[in-house]
This record gives structure tokens, C-alpha cells and sequence, in this order.
């Protein structure tokens, strides 16, 4: 630990029908190396046996840690739910755990340690992934990836992707950035981009500090693990979601906007409102006609959405072609 005080540090892990794992994901808070921690485990109203067995996790602990486990009276949905478990937490830095990823022991230890250092609003890592069994199949992942351009949203200001299941937050984040009225797919892009709008600090630490599990329908597994159609249908869908939830950000900013008047140009509303379009039409190109298909590709300029539009300009069959001509050939 850098400096002299040990602040106080909560481990948030938030479960939902996760009963294969979440005894795992327990364990390996309750064996952080961080002296002056509490520890909130959370359910969202599980269907699964997941609160009996993170309570019996949690039976025989006899250490220093401080343990809260509860669940929510109803489902709330995950940034629902995030929000009002985090309302229970006394760290002044919050790290968040999912009921089925595994943290290193360092892990808080290694978070508190840039915070002091950074005094960061929020903070990620990176990760290894492993495979349901646990097995490690890809280590030292750093970094968000993505095919979109959320950087463009904020010209001169360097933009980092929080990836939600390295995450930490300070307390007032949940303060700072509105709970969206809608139901968002996921906190992490939702954070990142409200927090660089308001120009907090957000830091990297490129270390591996959790083990992630992916599931074999998680959306970030690779294309050749599916048809070429099955993958683009998922692709759709995940671009539906992407869509609410960048009208929650818009929703969210235009109202920040008009309540403190603001000065716009903190984000370039133009290639938000682009961006939104675009995964609109992206969320149901599989079922466009040709001529949807060709206005879209004339009204969207941006290179990287151009770059998408031109393989599909044909629709799927000839796209599905193309991709197995491609694959053959190399």
C-alpha cells in the first residue's frame, strides 16, 4: 500500500440466479488481503438456490472482514440493483464483483492502492477470462474493445472504456451519474461515458486483477464459434441494447444540460446522435430491404459505420457468402 492510512474499502458483489458459481465468486472476496474491508454480498431477488449458497459461504468465516449479506424484496434488474446495494456501503471506494467471476486476493488491495495514488472517480483493471469449469482460457486482457466510436463523443479528451466487472467506484459516483429511467443492459458504458461527460477522472491498472467467466452464450464469444447468420443475429440484438442505452445517455445529458445550463460541446451531440441511428438501423439490418439498406449506407459518412455497412449492402445471403468465399481463401 502506497501512503500511511488504510481507507476503508467495500467488495460489492452482486448476484442473480448464479448458484453454480457464486460460492467461488464469495470465496474469493472473503480471501482479499486488504485489512479494512467490508464485504456486501447482494441478490437480486434470485429464482436459483444463489442466496442459500452464498449464505452458506459464508457460515464458517471467521475472519476480519465485515459481512453484509441481503437480497433485494423484488427483481430489480442489475443497475437497479446496483444502485441500492450501493446506498449500504461504508468504503470510501466501492469494488464490484460479479456472482460468477473470481478476484485475486490482491485485487482491493491493488485498487486502493491507485485510488490513493489518483484519487480516481473510477477505476478498472484488467483480466484474465476462464471457462465455466474455471479453466483459464485468455490472460491479460487490458482495456475495452469495441467496434464503435465512443471516443468521438469527446474531441481532445482521452476516453476509457470501464469494463463493469473490474470496476471501482467512489461513493459519489452513484450521486454524480443519474440511475437512468430505462433499463440499461449494462453499467459499465452508461458510467463511462456520463463520468468523462463530466469530466471525472477515470484510471486504468493494467494488471490482471479478476478471473472472468465466459459463458458460452455470452455475446463477446467469437464469430467462428457460430454460423455466420446465428452471429449476425446477435450482433442485432446486441446493437438494440447498445441503442437504449445511448438514448439513456442522451436522455441523461440533455437533462443535465437544461437543469445547471451547461455549456454544450463537453460531447458532441452530432456523433451521438449518429451513433444512435446507426445501431438503430444496425439492431435490424438482418430484416432491411435493399433500399433501406442503400440510404443507410449514403446517409452514415463516418467511416467505421461505412466500413460495417458495405459488406451487408447486399443482405445476408450474399453476405454469408462472401464470408465463406473469404474464409476458403485464406
Amino acid at each position: 500500500m502506497s501512503g500511511e492510512r488504510t481507507p476503508r474499502a467495500t467488495v460489492l458483489l452482486v448476484t442473480f440466479n448464479q448458484a453454480t458459481f457464486v460460492a467461488e465468486a464469495v470465496q474469493s472476496a472473503l480471501a482479499q488481503d486488504y485489512p479494512n474491508l467490508q464485504i456486501i454480498i447482494s441478490d437480486d431477488s434470485s429464482t436459483d438456490d444463489t442466496f442459500k449458497v452464498a449464505r452458506k459461504a459464508i457460515d464458517n468465516y471467521s475472519g476480519a472482514h465485515r459481512i453484509l449479506l441481503r437480497r433485494t424484496t423484488r427483481n430489480l434488474g442489475l443497475i437497479a440493483h446496483l444502485y441500492e446495494a450501493a446506498r449500504l456501503a461504508d468504503g470510501e471506494l466501492i469494488i464490484i464483483a460479479a456472482g460468477d467471476d473470481i478476484s485475486y486476493s490482491h485485487r482491493v488491495r491493488a485498487l486502493v492502492d491507485e485510488w490513493q495514488k489518483t484519487r480516481a472517480t473510477a477505476l478498472c483493471s484488467g483480466w484474465d477470462v476462464c471457462d465455466p469449469s474455471g479453466a483459464i482460457v485468455c490472460r491479460d486482457n487490458v482495456g475495452g474493445r469495441s467496434d464503435l466510436r465512443f471516443g468521438a463523443y469527446f474531441p481532445g479528451r482521452k476516453f476509457i472504456q470501464i469494463i463493469g466487472a473490474t470496476a471501482a467506484y467512489t461513493p459519489e459516483v452513484f450521486d454524480l451519474v443519474p440511475q437512468p429511467t430505462n433499463e440499461v443492459f449494462a453499467e459499465d458504458l452508461y458510467f463511462s461515458l456520463i463520468l468523462r461527460y463530466l469530466d471525472c477522472v477515470i484510471t486504468e491498472v493494467p494488471l490482471a486483477l479478476i478471473q472472468y467467466r465466459q459463458h458460452g452464450n455470452a455475446l463477446t464469444n467469437h464469430e467462428n464459434q457460430r454460423s455466420v447468420a446465428e452471429y449476425e443475429q446477435v450482433v442485432s440484438r446486441g446493437s438494440l441494447r447498445i441503442t437504449t442505452l445511448l438514448r439513456a445517455v442522451q436522455h441523461t445529458i440533455d437533462e443535465t444540460e437544461q437543469s445547471s445550463k451547461n455549456a454544450s460541446g463537453s460531447i458532441n451531440h452530432l456523433a451521438l446522435g449518429e451513433d444512435i441511428a446507426f445501431n438503430e438501423f444496425r439492431s435490424g439490418w438482418v430484416d432491411a430491404g435493399p433500399a433501406k439498406r442503400m440510404k443507410a449506407f449514403l446517409r452514415f459518412r463516418d467511416p467505421s459505420h461505412r466500413r460495417w455497412i458495405g459488406p451487408r449492402l447486399f443482405g445476408l445471403v450474399a453476405f454469408v457468402r462472401i464470408k465463406k468465399l473469404l474464409r476458403r481463401a485464406s
